[in-house]
């Protein structure tokens, strides 16, 4: 099982650098129609907040799940590995915690846009559906954390044979 969550999280954050290399490609040849022809391409302003936020948020859980997280380990290895391990699984609860609360919060944000029916500036495009693919990352990051605290215990190791 937990192999299969592996490759769903490589599938969802190969996707995401996937769209963030079409953007970036998009935005030189914005540029170069801006520079050329004096015509911009206005999807290329209009959705790229909304591009770049599912396209990072979609390798969050492979980051969590591969635990390319930053960690300062000269507190704990100077007070043991007892203690160590007890400090890591206590910063993994707190990020468990805020990852909740940040996926609990896009989710309240990508409902409000869809109430009031937000679009984009230029091409009216709805806001909604990038922001709902935002808070399905982050929920999915939430799942990965839950992996690597608990992983062990219900028989997913954290590292994947």
């Amino acid at each position: 099982m937990r192999v299969g969550f592996d490759r769903a999280a490589r599938l969802l954050a190969c996707a995401g650098l996937c769209l963030l290399i079409a953007f970036a490609a998009a935005t030189l040849v914005d540029g170069l129609a801006r520079g050329v022809f004096a015509s911009p391409i206005d999807a290329v302003r209009d959705l790229g907040d909304s591009i770049v936020a599912v396209a990072i948020s979609a390798c969050f859980p492979l980051a969590f799940l591969e635990q390319r997280n930053i960690s300062i380990d000269f507190i704990a290895s100077a007070l043991g590995p007892r203690c160590k391990r007890g400090l890591v699984g206590v910063a993994g609860v707190i990020v468990l915690v805020i990852s909740v609360l940040f996926a609990w919060q896009f989710g309240l944000y990508a409902r409000q846009l869809g109430s009031v029916h937000e679009t984009t500036a230029l091409l009216e495009i709805p806001k909604y559906p990038f922001w709902l693919l935002v808070d399905m990352n982050l929920w999915f990051t939430v799942i990965a954390q839950c992996v690597v605290l608990f992983g062990d215990r219900v028989g997913m190791p954290v590292r994947a044979e």
